[in-house]
């Protein structure tokens, strides 16, 4: 993933008479890229790092759920506390773990968010498209979640 992408531009190489080799060298890439079209319209970085977030989301979302169901009345292995909990409008001995239930909730919109650009990818054509634009906005909106 340390590879350098100077010298690629939308569907081709520079033409300057550029040392790429030595440009990676000297900015600390292990490498150039092996090909400028990849260079360009490559996308991998983004779903990993997407993946890697969905991953560890849903991860999260199982322990939210362990937790609400443990705060159950069936179970009752859980108390939450009156500062993260509201009551019920029918029930108001209820406890509702509402961080858990949110956090359950949140990691569904983390795993749409890798599920958009693995769509958003699999019609585009090689080269640079203004659609991958998408992309970098669903990477924050993934990492503020």
């Amino acid at each position: 993933m340390n590879f350098c992408p100077l010298g690629a531009c939308a569907l081709a190489g520079t033409g300057l008479p550029i040392d790429r080799f030595q440009t990676a060298k000297d900015l600390k890439f292990t490498a150039p890229m092996k090909n400028s079209i990849d260079a360009v319209s490559d996308r991998d970085f983004v779903l990993e790092f997407l993946a890697a977030n969905s991953i560890a989301a849903v991860h999260l979302s199982r322990i939210g759920e362990e937790w609400v169901l443990w705060a159950s009345e069936e179970f009752g292995f859980l108390i939450p506390s009156d500062k993260v909990s509201t009551g019920s409008s029918i029930m108001p001995q209820k406890k509702n773990p509402d961080p858990m239930e949110l956090v359950r909730g949140k990691s569904a919109r983390v795993v749409g968010d890798l599920m958009t650009v693995l769509t958003l990818c699999k019609g585009l054509p090689q080269a640079y498209n203004r659609d991958l634009q998408v992309s970098l906005i669903l990477i924050s909106m993934s990492t503020l979640t």
